[in-house]
């Protein structure tokens, strides 16, 4: 028995998993978790792919499968099918769980989990692959250049995660809305086993009801009134998400008094933008972490948020070298076909970071990743990430790509809605490049008619910039910015 699995039975009459439609128990979950996990258990199966809207059943087989000998793995609904195929392929998975019906793919049966009906299919003709010992789940990285990898891990580091988690947040008994998709680590870990473990309740709404088209928020509001309907506690959220609400309170909006805990995760975000959630009433902390660390290293959970990432959770050791963040303890187990990881040895996050000395320990501010660092034609380094966040602290939706590898000066390529005119960015422009130095200024800039999307191949999983793709794409337009 897992200690997901303990902590529902200590309160079998506890709703703790809601949709829109109806309510669920601790005991009812478990029961059918364990129910669908005997079925699984009697395949024998190394690998079961999932692929799901956020919803109830969504959970259920999530949790039915770390009770399991098989290793899940969770393809996000934003996944083209060619992602979900290499993934599918890679981990070697031999069923497929879906709540789509698949015309090309053998069908064995259906499941029904409270309403629900999902369909299961026969993947036997892949390639079994060895997974290493211990392997409960994979998740895919970005792969922000060359093929994404398949990370593999246990479930100890993920419930060690989720409980590093309740004892930084500290929120007993919470209300959990899951914005994010389920099938994106993050919300996997920090918006459904740290909400349970802490004896709280979690509350699943379908991509559409959250007013999502792929990837995208289509519908501002019907993700507004999702958050005031439920009036949760927490939230999980990444920075165009954030942006919404944002807008929408400057606007008028009221976010429910009930939230505590908004916290922001998968790009940088800076102090100015924190700053303004925070006067506006959500409760917004700022954390940082990565697929090999089960998705959190680190969260700051200080009222006034001054653009830092806090302190790393309670499980894990850290260093800089070079400004590097190098990182250990129960992290993943290895890549997929790739050598195990040692928990002993150091990993190297490719982040760079600044350590300050607090009064309660250390803290990290991220500078960028060390990848991503732009040498301009004068030899002097840059992160963009650095004046990307200052530009998109603006009062409209925005996207912003800084580039400038080995050029004179730093351009972008910038989406913004119809309704902004060149002019009012460009006076925005001019105010921000007025705080940074000439270096990392941005002097020129192109704008786009369509916004960058997962879909594209232009944007990760956590809708940051995949840059050797974007430059690769975009090509042209960059280079046309240094002809003018």
């Amino acid at each position: 028995m897992n200690m997901l699995v303990e902590q529902l039975q200590k309160s079998p009459e506890q709703v703790v998993l809601l949709d829109s439609e109806k309510s669920i128990t601790s005991a009812e979950l478990t029961t059918r978790a364990t129910e669908i996990s005997d079925l699984i258990g009697t395949q024998q199966l190394s690998c079961v792919a999932f692929r799901l809207d956020n919803s109830i059943a969504w959970v259920v087989l999530d949790l039915a499968l770390t009770m399991t000998d098989s290793a899940a793995l969770p393809l996000p609904t934003f996944f083209t099918h060619a992602q979900c195929e290499f993934a599918m392929h890679k981990a070697g998975a031999q069923w497929l769980i879906s709540d789509q019906a698949e015309s090309n793919l053998a069908m064995l049966t259906t499941l029904n989990i409270f309403g629900q009906t999902l369909w299961v299919y026969d993947l036997q003709g892949l390639r079994t692959t060895e997974l290493f010992p211990d392997t409960q789940k994979i998740t895919f990285t970005s792969g922000s250049t060359g093929e994404p990898k398949g990370c593999c891990l246990s479930l100890s580091s993920q419930f060690t995660v989720a409980s590093s988690l309740c004892e930084r947040v500290a929120l007993p008994a919470p209300k959990h809305l899951c914005v994010l998709p389920l099938g994106v680590l993050l919300e996997n870990i920090a918006g459904i086993y740290a909400p349970l473990l802490s004896g709280g309740q979690v509350k699943v709404l379908s991509a559409e009801e959250l007013g999502f088209i792929g990837s995208q928020v289509f519908d501002h509001q019907l993700l507004l009134n999702a958050i005031t309907q439920y009036e949760p506690n927490s939230l999980v959220l990444v920075p165009e998400i954030l942006k919404i609400l944002i807008l929408a309170a400057e606007q008028g909006w009221l976010p429910p008094k009930s939230l505590q805990f908004v916290a922001v995760g998968g790009a940088l975000v800076s102090s100015q933008m924190l700053n303004r959630a925070s006067a506006l009433g959500i409760p917004v902390h700022q954390g940082y972490g990565l697929s090999e660390a089960c998705s959190v290293v680190s969260l700051n959970t200080d009222v006034e948020q001054d653009g830092s990432v806090g302190k790393p959770l309670a499980h894990i050791q850290f260093k800089a070298i070079d400004n590097e963040l190098y990182i250990r303890g129960p992290l993943f187990l290895g890549y997929l076909n790739e050598q195990p990881h040692d928990e002993t040895h150091w990993y190297a996050t490719g982040d760079l970071v600044t350590i300050e000395q607090r009064d309660l320990g250390s803290s990290l501010s991220i500078i960028g990743r060390k990848k991503h660092v732009l040498i301009n034609s004068f030899g002097r380094n840059v992160s963009p990430e650095w004046p990307e966040s200052l530009l998109q602290n603006t009062s409209w939706p925005i996207q912003v790509v800084v580039c400038g590898e080995a050029r004179a000066f730093l351009s972008a390529l910038v989406w913004m809605p119809q309704t902004i005119s060149d002019e009012q960015f460009e006076q925005h422009l001019i105010k921000v490049n007025q705080s940074l130095p000439d270096y990392a200024r941005v002097l020129r800039w192109h704008r786009l008619s369509k916004p960058l999307s997962i879909e594209q191949g232009l944007l990760s999983n956590n809708i940051r910039p995949k840059r050797a793709a974007i430059a690769d794409f975009y090509a042209d337009v960059i280079n046309g910015l240094y002809l003018q």
